[in-house]
């Protein structure tokens, strides 16, 4: 179950960094990988080192506590199903946004007029911004 676990909070994890790469458009469009090098790049580096931890002996064990003998089928299936499903229900959300957004409903934090808006004092004049 740990291994299971694991596994699926850091392939979850990439699932929201593919959704999060839009704001409000979907993310289910070849656009995603699309001048997105490093969605390539931590997708493939979390993959290797997953498959690592979760194979090599004395580090799934030892070090993580996980099976010796790391996943099978069914596993992986539970796995990735987990980390299409959070990408999927964060994709929702962004047409939840969407449709609120064109019916002219309030979906972002600049304006103070509900109560989950964050308020932010504006810098005094003269005060050098960092950045």
């Amino acid at each position: 179950m740990r291994t299971i676990s694991f596994n699926t909070l850091d392939f979850g994890a990439i699932g929201i960094t593919a959704s999060a790469r839009f704001a409000y458009n979907s993310s289910i469009h070849p656009r995603l990988f699309k001048n997105n090098n490093s969605l390539i790049y931590s997708i493939v580096i979390v993959t290797v080192t997953q498959v690592f931890i979760t194979y090599v002996p004395g580090v799934n064990d030892t070090i993580f506590g996980m099976a010796r003998n790391g996943m099978d089928g069914i596993s992986w299936l539970i796995c990735m199903s987990f980390s299409f499903g959070v990408f999927f229900v964060m994709e929702a959300e962004k047409a939840f946004r969407r449709v609120l957004r064109a019916r002219g409903e309030d979906t972002d934090d600049r304006e103070e007029n509900e109560i989950f808006d964050e308020h932010v004092e504006p810098a005094p004049t003269g005060t050098k911004l960092l950045g």
